[in-house]
């Protein structure tokens, strides 16, 4: 929907077609290694549009994220029953830091779990922290899905692979992690949308190379050590 947004701001007054204007938002994610990394005014020029439309089309961007960013169902009361119940909750991200602190504070989560940690990545977000810059994060020096990453995270928190599980939307980063970690590897079916009009759009625009995408369909035929519909399910398991 963000992007949509911003796509709305931008095709009316683009120099080119639309698939002109899709090559050059794609030029600019893979130069900041991010699909989510906005626009500036300084983004005219290459988008070809005025200056003034693609500071327009970012603010369209940051503000339906924002106004589109809900909890999927039952995870709000899902996470203080676990914490209720004594489960130390932890979120860990590849997104920058500033989305991710972002993100928490959209959705309410600040409260809910233990810690977060996100990847300590030099990627260019044009992105302003609205509301979650107070945020605190641990910064991981590896990125999903390295086995490395999610052994980082265990180690700061004195877990032992063998006490933890690790619950991920993505087949692609966080199921092979957690399994070379020897974590056990909850796949959450709820939240992966990879074959919604939505994923397209997002192919179509990615920071990933030609090879990434090539490696994620590999790896979304590999297998989770269980799959689970709802977060319902996951508190279930404790």
């Amino acid at each position: 929907a963000a992007f949509d947004a911003a796509v709305a701001e931008l095709e009316p007054r683009s120099s080119g077609g639309r698939e002109q204007l899709l090559d050059a938002i794609r030029a600019l994610h893979q130069e900041a290694r991010n699909s989510e990394r906005g626009f500036i005014a300084l983004d005219g020029k290459p988008l070809g549009v005025p200056n003034e439309v693609a500071a327009r089309a970012g603010e369209a961007f940051e503000h339906t994220t924002l106004a589109k960013m809900v909890p999927f169902d039952g995870v709000v009361d899902g996470l203080r029953e676990l914490r209720s119940r004594g489960v130390r909750v932890v979120l860990h991200s590849d997104s920058a830091p500033i989305l991710v602190k972002e993100r928490i504070a959209a959705l309410g989560f600040a409260d809910l779990v233990e810690r977060t940690f996100a990847t300590d990545q030099a990627t260019t977000v044009h992105r302003r922290s609205l509301f979650g810059s107070e945020i605190s994060l641990d910064l991981v020096p590896y990125r999903k899905p390295e086995a490395a990453a999610l052994r980082y995270v265990l180690a700061s928190l004195k877990v032992s692979p063998d006490d933890a599980v690790y619950l991920g939307d993505s087949k692609t980063h966080d199921i092979p992690m957690a399994r070379s970690a020897g974590v056990s590897a909850i796949f959450a079916e709820y939240g992966c949308r990879r074959h919604s009009p939505g994923y397209s759009k997002l192919r179509r625009v990615t920071h990933w190379t030609n090879e990434d995408v090539a490696r994620e369909l590999l790896y979304m035929q590999q297998d989770a050590d269980r799959t689970v519909r709802s977060f319902e399910e996951v508190v279930a398991m404790f």
